[in-house]
């Protein structure tokens, strides 16, 4: 709506600024939401790592050899 308003009075400079400023907050929104993905992924993924390793030592020490 203030897209529409700035257009319609004809603030042509005012208009682009306005959507400028609105693409960057949507980049930066969008780049935050990507990057704590990928961090909660990595987490998973090192999270499940260390409790394979936890379960292989245990069976180690269950039967006391290495495969």
């Amino acid at each position: 709506m203030i897209s529409d308003f700035l257009s319609l009075v004809e603030t042509v400079n005012s208009l682009f600024k306005f959507e400028e400023t609105k693409m960057i907050k949507e980049i930066k929104n969008n780049t935050n939401r990507l990057t704590n993905c990928e961090t909660a992924n990595l987490d998973k993924t090192l999270n499940t790592a260390f409790a394979q390793i936890d379960a292989i030592n245990k069976l180690y020490k269950r039967y006391g050899k290495k495969i």
